[in-house]
C-alpha cells in the first residue's frame, strides 16, 4: 500500500523583482515579435541599457543569440500552433549557445487560476514546454512570465524587462498591475465520499474515453464498469482486431514465442516486419482482454474508431454521441502518442505529432462537450 497525497497550486503574492540593470549589457537579445507593440517597447528599453537587440518576425530565424525572449504568444488571434513555433525558436536558441530564455503567456497575471482569467486556452502549454527546457539545459536561465492582457503595452514591456534582469531564481512568475505572483504547491488528503464512490455516475451514465482499449484508458474503463456499470464509449484510432486470434499463435504466450512462430510458421524473414507484427499481435491481445474485462465488470461497451487528430471527424463523432444518447456525463481524455526525445534531438514533425494528438483533440472536447457534463479528466 501507499499513501495517496493530493496536491494543488496556490497563487501567492511576492515582492517586486530586484533587477540587475547590467545583466543584458552587451548581450545579443532576440525578441520574437508580438505585433502589438510590446516587443518594440521592450527592445527600446534593452537597447538603451546596452543590449544588442533583434526583432524576429514570423518565419525568421533566431540566429546565434545570448538571450531569447518569446512574445509571439501575445499576438492577436493566436492559436495553439504558437507552442510549436515556440519549440522551434527555443530549440534553435539553446542548441546554439543561448544562456537565457524567457517566454510569456497572457492568462491574467495569476497563471489562469483565478476568476479574472482571460480566455487564453491555446497558449497554456508555454510554461510546461519551458519547464522541460529548464530541466534539460541546466546552464540556461529559463523563466515563464504570465501577464494580464488588461495592462498597457508599456506596463507589459516593463514587467518582461524586470523579469529578464531579476536576480532571483524563480521559474514561473505572474505580473498584473503593480503586483507580482508565484505558485506554491499545497499537499492535502484526497477527498472521499461516504460510500467510497466519488463520481456522480450510475448505470444510466454515458462516459466517453479516448485512447482506445489499451493502457491507462482501458484500466479506467474497467474500474468505471466495476463501480458504476455505466455505458462506456471508447474511442481509438485503430479499428478493433478480429474477435478471434489465428489458432497458429495459440501456444505463443509471449513476445519471444510469437517471434518464433512468425519466423518458422509464417515465414517472415525481415526483422522489422517481425517486430511490427509481434507488436500488433500483442496489442490485439491487450484489446481483447480489456474489452472482456469491461464486459465482465458490468459495463455496457461501445467502440468507435476515430483519429482524434482529425478535428473535423472528432468533433463530428462527439456530435453523433449526443444525437444517439442525448447526454455525455463524463469524458476521460487519454489519447496520446509517445515519441520520447530530448529537446536537442526532437524534430519539429515529432513535436507536432505528439502535441496535436493531445492538445488539438482536447480543444475539440472543450468546444463540443456541453456544460452539463459532470466530469472531464485529462
Amino acid at each position: 500500500s501507499f499513501a495517496l497525497v493530493r496536491h494543488h497550486l496556490e497563487v501567492v503574492q511576492i515582492p517586486s523583482a530586484d533587477p540587475d540593470t547590467g545583466r543584458c549589457v552587451g548581450k545579443r537579445v532576440a525578441i520574437v515579435d508580438d505585433g502589438g507593440g510590446v516587443a518594440v517597447a521592450l527592445a527600446a528599453r534593452l537597447a538603451s541599457g546596452g543590449a544588442v537587440v533583434t526583432l524576429v518576425r514570423p518565419g525568421e530565424s533566431v540566429g546565434h543569440v545570448d538571450v531569447l525572449v518569446y512574445l509571439g504568444t501575445l499576438a492577436a488571434g493566436v492559436s495553439s500552433d504558437v507552442v510549436k513555433d515556440l519549440f522551434l525558436r527555443v530549440k534553435e536558441a539553446v542548441t546554439t549557445g543561448a544562456t537565457q530564455v524567457l517566454g510569456v503567456t497572457a492568462l491574467g497575471g495569476r497563471f489562469g487560476l483565478d476568476a479574472h482569467t482571460e480566455r487564453a486556452v491555446p497558449i497554456a502549454g508555454v510554461a510546461g514546454l519551458l519547464k522541460t527546457v529548464a530541466r534539460e539545459f541546466a546552464g540556461v536561465r529559463v523563466r515563464a512570465v504570465d501577464l494580464s492582457p488588461r495592462d498597457s503595452v508599456e506596463h507589459k514591456a516593463g514587467h518582461v524587462w524586470a523579469e529578464l534582469c531579476a536576480t532571483d531564481e524563480l521559474f514561473e512568475v505572474g505580473c498584473r498591475g503593480d503586483a507580482r505572483y508565484a505558485l506554491r504547491v499545497i499537499a492535502g488528503a484526497p477527498t472521499r465520499s461516504a460510500n467510497g464512490h466519488d463520481l456522480p455516475l450510475d448505470e444510466q451514465s454515458v462516459v466517453l474515453l479516448t485512447g482506445g482499449a489499451r493502457g491507462i484508458t482501458a484500466r479506467v474503463a474497467i474500474e468505471l464498469a466495476r463501480r458504476y456499470g455505466c455505458r462506456l464509449v471508447l474511442v481509438g484510432r485503430s479499428p478493433l482486431p478480429p474477435s478471434e486470434e489465428d489458432p497458429v499463435f495459440a501456444q505463443a504466450t509471449d513476445a519471444v514465442a510469437l517471434r518464433r512462430v512468425l519466423v518458422q510458421v509464417k515465414q517472415l524473414r525481415d526483422p522489422v516486419l517481425v517486430e511490427a507484427e509481434c507488436a500488433r499481435l500483442l496489442a490485439a491481445r491487450e484489446v481483447r482482454a480489456s474489452l472482456a474485462a469491461i464486459r465482465a465488470a458490468g459495463g455496457t461497451l461501445v467502440y468507435r474508431s476515430v483519429d482524434v487528430r482529425d478535428s473535423e471527424a472528432w468533433a463530428g463523432a462527439i456530435d453523433e454521441l449526443y444525437a444517439e444518447y442525448g447526454r455525455l456525463d463524463g469524458v476521460f481524455h487519454g489519447a496520446g502518442i509517445l515519441e520520447y526525445k530530448l529537446v536537442a534531438d526532437k524534430s519539429p514533425e515529432s513535436f507536432a505529432r505528439v502535441f496535436d494528438t493531445k492538445v488539438k483533440s482536447a480543444m475539440v472536447i472543450a468546444d463540443k462537450v456541453r456544460p452539463d457534463v459532470k466530469l472531464v479528466v485529462f
